[in-house]
């Protein structure tokens, strides 16, 4: 899944939460979850296993 999408679905998610302001939602994002997901991204390739999620945009 692109990286604008999986960051545009995570702060969809966490403002629907609804527990803090989309600046901090924002900031948890950038430092959190997007260096995740560049982990992941980036060794993909050696995985035994890949999940694909089929998303309609």
């Amino acid at each position: 899944m692109p990286r604008d999408m999986v960051e545009a679905r995570l702060l969809r998610r966490h403002g629907e939460e609804g527990l803090f302001t989309e600046e901090r939602n924002r900031a948890h994002i950038a430092r959190n979850d997007l260096p995740n997901y560049e982990l992941v991204e980036g060794s993909r390739d050696r995985a035994d296993v890949v999940i694909e999620l089929v998303v309609e945009a």
